[in-house]
């Protein structure tokens, strides 16, 4: 069925249809958003995090992507450290180390 096609069978519907099919069709966009954060998200597993005042440190176990990788099985490389902070309203990321720097800090 071709958009064009839902399209005009949509038209035919009631408003009581239309509010059901428009209640239906959040739900289905939200479940979609979810996968893909869980996707995204999926690569990595924090196991620690310390905040100071303008950057967040967390250990993290990560996913390298190749195919063929232990990790993809699940068995992650790491714990490494990285640093998350806000500039420019976009968020940003550096990779640390094994080691969380000296002078870092609980807030």
């Amino acid at each position: 069925m071709t958009l064009r096609e839902i399209k005009k069978s949509v038209s035919a519907l009631s408003s009581q249809q239309l509010i059901k099919l428009d209640a239906w069709l959040h739900k289905l966009i939200d479940a979609e958003e979810s996968k893909k954060r869980n996707r995204a998200a999926a690569g990595r597993q924090v196991l620690a995090e310390h905040k100071t005042v303008n950057k967040t440190y967390r250990l993290e176990e990560v996913r390298c992507g190749k195919k063929n990788c232990h990790c993809a099985e699940g068995r992650l490389h790491g714990p490494y450290w990285y640093a998350y902070w806000t500039e420019g309203g976009r968020t940003r990321s550096q990779y640390i180390g094994k080691k969380l720097p000296r002078g870092v800090r609980k807030m």
